[in-house]
């Protein structure tokens, strides 16, 4: 996706939408991985923990 030009992502991300608003700019991105470990406990998971806005 061109926003890619603008952003520096580690692999395993994509930009999935840019949204520009009057003064705010929302950016939505995804890992492209099946499932991500925890970075206190190490444990594997495929489920969405939180979101951040």
């Amino acid at each position: 996706m061109e926003g890619s030009l603008l952003l520096s992502l580690s692999d395993g991300l994509v930009i999935e939408q840019i949204c520009r608003q009057e003064k705010q700019i929302i950016i939505s991105v995804s890992s492209t991985a099946a499932l991500a470990r925890c970075p206190l406990c190490a444990a594997a998971s495929e489920s969405i923990h939180s979101h951040y806005l």
